[in-house]
């Protein structure tokens, strides 16, 4: 008996936070959920058929340099060597409306040879986690500035 049903579990994948992309073992797109979908597309005229399905994986993500390892030695870079150490790759770019997108990456190796996706490349946007740090460097290095203002800490104090 199988603990829940094929169309149950479809259904749970395409509504989580996380996108997730299936790759073949030649590192193609097989499917994609829609949290990868929003995550990734960044075209108006968007078709997941054309534009998603059957490309490779490094396609998708030009600049990154897991997509230029990839590219370059033909298997998937996020899959590592060592089962104990999980690689994190870590990707900005821009969105259609203009915002900065910053997603983070890391591979499964999916254990079914019976079926055509061999690899689970997981999803996180961590843009909103981004944009607080650069808010907090922001206030850090203002209040900097007023407290050397005051005098109270030097200019070359590593404090704050």
């Amino acid at each position: 008996m199988n603990l829940i049903s094929t169309p149950d579990l479809a259904f749970v994948v395409d509504n989580l936070e996380e996108g997730i992309l299936f790759l073949d073992e030649n590192r193609h797109i097989v499917t994609i959920n829609q949290a990868a979908l929003h995550m990734i597309s960044h075209k108006e005229d968007f078709n997941v058929k054309e534009d998603i399905i059957d490309q490779l994986c490094p396609d998708l993500f030009p600049g990154a340099s897991c997509a230029k390892d990839c590219q370059e030695t033909g298997i998937c870079s996020l899959m590592s060597v060592d089962a104990e150490k999980e690689k994190v790759e870590e990707l900005t770019f821009s969105a259609l409306d203009g915002k900065k997108v910053t997603l983070r990456m890391r591979a499964i190796a999916l254990s079914s040879s019976e079926h055509l996706a061999r690899i689970a490349i997981l999803l996180t946007d961590c843009s909103h986690e981004r944009r607080l740090e650069e808010e907090v460097k922001g206030v850090k290095s203002r209040i900097r500035g007023l407290l050397e203002s005051t005098g109270i800490v030097s200019a070359d104090s590593t404090s704050l």
